[in-house]
């Protein structure tokens, strides 16, 4: 029987209600989902609770509030649906309130008249006015913008249109029939479509799930296939960007090769002097760094060039190179102590070991203090031998050690007067993973230790040094350059330099120094101070790149100050 199949509708109805409310607790966007949710649930409440309260003043009032949340459900309902036009978006909030104020008028006036139905009448047709109206919408937009030719908009069109007129009957009945009928009219004149549009909401909302898969599905093929393509057009930019700075790196390297010949052959007719050294020295530099990055992309590229099928004498290979640094080390007031113990043979290419210890204790030298020390120390047990470099310096942070065997990385991003292009370490960890030799860092207080394991070779070994030096350690120019003293006289102009490079700092002062006034720094904060005490200079001359400051920082601070902010200003830099 029919009102048998009352509480079984119910279920299957509330089922569908919490599914839907779940729906869009996970798609918070999918308000339809809501709102058909909360639609159903207020047919619930009042379809559970309507045949005890319809004869009592209570359910009177109860029934023109269903009427009121009913009617606001419905036009929201097809709000969130599409089915309203864009200028009556805000529809659904303006529908709720004539029925509010109407409901309010209808219970004032059922108060005042118990007797009489005309409230009831009264409520109900502003509520199917209101239904009306928005019944003529939703038609016209629906015609006017041709949703009929889409299947899904016209099924939910229709099934709106029955649900919504099935709410306004089953009121009607559930208001005026006697308690007995009102089971078997809610049951067939609302549930029923309820479910049926229900079932019609369900399968759009699972059709609408399964287009979004499948074009997630495309997206996701048409996404990974860009990006094969994106990396292997990068891959290419990056080998081709490789092979223009290698070919470019041998070009220079013939020519840099000739212009040092020649000058060697020049100081030696000449005599050597302080500017001949500052040539030598950045000849040498320009000439190194080509050869730590070719040596890199070699390496990189599995092109090498070192035989390690060869047993060398570390010790003697190492007593050999210390006295390349030994000088430098002076220079800087640092003290340099050896230990190493006698004929400890590896199975290495004597050049790549010589790269090793120069790279390793080169930057023990550039990133050390003044005054400070450096350990080296040469030990075996009977598989692998050690290689310990310890010195003063820079703490180097935890969080950057790996990274520093990197090609380009520097650490922090400092120069500090340290000339190099940040390949040493990078080069270091190549060698030592083709040999089968492992380094590790540690670094605290200001004392960093470097520790280099390689594998044990067998006697004969050959002493052989990479011929020519070419990666002997270079002067450090931080203690080859005495900066020329700072004088005022008064009939002359004066310029203010703000560079880091001692080297240029020591060329630019030497020539302007011979008629201008010169005053200098060596970053931008530095200038800054010095401004305050040094006469106001009539032009100001600035690195970019420097520590602490840069040039454009220090440009800025000169022009918010009035006093400075009027002084010519000139970048020059690399």
């Amino acid at each position: 029987r029919m009102q048998d199949s009352g509480p079984f509708l119910l279920g299957i109805f509330f089922a569908l209600t919490l599914y839907h409310f779940f729906i869009w607790l996970g798609r918070r966007h999918a308000l339809s989902n809501l709102a058909f949710s909360l639609l159903s649930t207020i047919y619930i409440i009042f379809f559970l609770l309507a045949r005890n309260l319809s004869t009592s003043m209570h359910g009177i009032y109860f029934f023109y509030l269903f009427v009121v949340l009913i009617t606001y459900a419905l036009v929201f309902f097809a709000h969130t649906l599409g089915m309203m036009p864009g200028k009556s978006k805000h529809y659904h909030k303006i529908s709720f309130i004539i029925v509010a104020a109407a409901g309010l008028a209808a219970s004032a006036w059922k108060s005042a008249d118990m007797e009489s139905i005309l409230p009831s009448i009264f409520l109900l047709a502003i509520a199917a006015s209101n239904a009306t109206i928005n019944t003529i919408i939703v038609s016209i937009d629906f015609i006017r913008k041709k949703k009929y030719k889409s299947g899904l908009a016209t099924v939910l069109f229709i099934s709106f249109h029955l649900l919504a007129l099935a709410v306004i009957v089953s009121g009607v009945l559930l208001r005026f029939l006697p308690n007995n009928n009102t089971e078997i009219g809610s049951t067939l004149i609302f549930l029923l479509p309820f479910l049926i549009m229900m079932v019609v909401f369900t399968w759009a909302l699972t059709r609408q799930l399964s287009m979004e898969h499948r074009e997630l599905e495309l997206l996701k093929s048409s996404l990974e296939k860009k990006v094969e393509e994106r990396t292997a057009e990068l891959a290419k930019a990056n080998a081709q960007k490789s092979q223009f700075f290698v070919n470019l790196a041998h070009e220079m390297k013939t020519p840099i090769t000739l212009i040092s010949n020649y000058f060697d052959e020049y100081v030696q007719r000449t005599g050597a002097s302080f500017e001949t050294g500052i040539v030598k020295y950045n000849l040498q530099k320009l000439k190194q760094d080509m050869i730590h990055f070719l040596d890199y992309e070699k390496l990189e590229h599995g092109k090498s060039f070192y035989d390690h099928h060869q047993n060398v004498n570390a010790s003697y290979i190492l007593e050999l190179q210390s006295l390349l640094y030994r000088e430098t080390a002076a220079k800087q007031e640092i003290t340099v102590n050896l230990q190493s113990g006698k004929g400890i043979i590896l199975h290495i290419d004597p050049a790549a070991f010589e790269k090793i210890i120069n790279n390793i204790v080169d930057n023990a030298l550039k990133y050390n203090r003044r005054k400070g020390w450096i350990e080296i120390s040469l030990s075996c047990n009977e598989t692998h031998a050690s290689l310990v470099v310890r010195n003063t310096g820079e703490t180097i942070p935890s969080n950057v050690r790996e990274k520093i065997f990197e090609p380009y990385y520097q650490l922090s991003g400092r120069k500090g007067n340290r000339q190099g292009i940040g390949m040493g370490l990078a080069i270091v960890k190549k060698i030592l993973d083709e040999c089968n030799g492992e380094i590790c860092v540690e670094s605290e207080s200001g004392v960093t230790t470097m520790t280099i394991t390689l594998p044990l070779g067998s006697t004969p070994a050959s002493n052989a040094m990479h011929a020519g030096f070419e990666d002997a350690i270079l002067p450090h120019e931080s203690a080859d350059f005495q900066l020329l003293p700072e004088e005022y006289h008064e009939n002359r102009k004066t310029i203010f330099l703000a560079e880091d490079n001692k080297a240029m700092l020591f060329y630019l002062h030497k020539h302007l120094g011979e008629e201008y006034n010169v005053y200098y720094a060596a970053d931008g904060n530095e200038a800054l101070g010095k401004m305050e005490i040094i006469p106001l200079p009539d032009i100001i001359i600035s690195d970019i790149m420097m520590d602490n400051m840069d040039g454009f920082a220090f440009l800025e601070r000169l022009g918010a100050d009035e006093r400075f902010a009027s002084i010519p200003f000139i970048f020059l830099t690399a």
